[in-house]
């Protein structure tokens, strides 16, 4: 019999591979999870479980090459993409469908300014841009974010 905790992320990892796999059959999820999990069920800690937990639903961008954008972050559970900027102040935006992310992340607008600052230059028509994609894709369209740190 399995230990309540271990129940829980049993359950949670299942939910996980449903989402992250909607499109895939169950018998082939099975198989998946079967390959994940190559030992007893009731040996999962939580350190397993958060390793797969950021593994199957959060992108991490990596540092960026851009003037103003640092990380771009997307968790597809929660449709939340967290930014952290060059002067190191951080934004969630909420409710940002999958492919909007890509659109952000990798700067799919060209920049309508020219200038620089300590972190690289930019142009006007400059293409990829992240910063100028965050402001066509986020700021002028409303979507909901705020600061947190």
């Amino acid at each position: 019999m399995m230990s309540h905790s271990t129940e829980r992320t049993v359950m949670t990892v299942k939910k996980i591979f449903n989402i992250v796999f909607s499109d895939t059959s169950e018998e082939l999820k099975t198989k998946m999870l079967e390959n994940v999990f190559n030992f007893d069920l009731d040996e999962i800690t939580d350190d397993i479980f958060d390793v797969l937990r950021y593994e199957f639903q959060v992108y991490r961008s990596g540092r960026l090459k851009s003037s103003n954008v640092k990380y771009v972050n997307y968790d597809t559970v929660t449709q939340i993409m967290t930014i952290t900027f060059n002067n190191n102040a951080v934004y969630e935006y909420y409710n940002i469908p999958q492919l909007l992310y890509l659109q952000v992340r990798n700067g799919l607008a060209s920049c309508k300014t020219t200038g620089s600052n300590r972190f690289g230059r930019w142009f006007k028509g400059k293409f990829p841009s992240n910063g100028a994609a965050i402001w066509k894709f986020l700021r002028k369209s409303g979507i909901t974010y705020r600061r947190i740190s």
